[in-house]
């Protein structure tokens, strides 16, 4: 089974995406914040990150670059509120694939997923 962390703050969304990706087959860790996210990056293995920009203690595309510097190949999902063309270009420069701007599908976050890791 592959790990995806979800890092959003809006609990709402947070528990929508957490039940879709589960019924699709996926193990889920949420984080609500950078440093609860850094905390499992840390201590867990993740296959895929799916996260939001605006975060309560910083920025989502300040968690993915510390990211890089260690792990630079995990496939990363933006998904935000916040379509601004230099948010969107810095997460291109940071290997993201895909950015799901919000409301977004949940099963458009799936396919995403599933464009992004191998088939198992």
């Amino acid at each position: 089974m592959q790990n995806i962390l979800v890092v959003e703050d809006e609990e709402r969304v947070l528990k929508n995406v957490a039940r879709s990706l589960t019924r699709a087959g996926f193990e889920v860790i949420t984080a609500m914040t950078c440093e609860s996210a850094w905390n499992v990056l840390k201590n867990s293995k993740i296959d895929a990150i799916c996260l939001d920009i605006g975060l309560p203690d910083g920025s989502g595309l300040d968690l993915l670059e510390r990211l890089r510097q260690i792990e630079p190949d995990i496939p990363a999902i933006v998904i935000s509120g916040v379509t601004q063309p230099e948010a969107e270009s810095r997460a291109a420069r940071l290997g993201v694939k895909h950015f799901l701007p919000k409301p977004f599908s949940l099963a458009n976050l799936r396919d995403a997923l599933d464009s992004c890791l191998p088939a198992t």
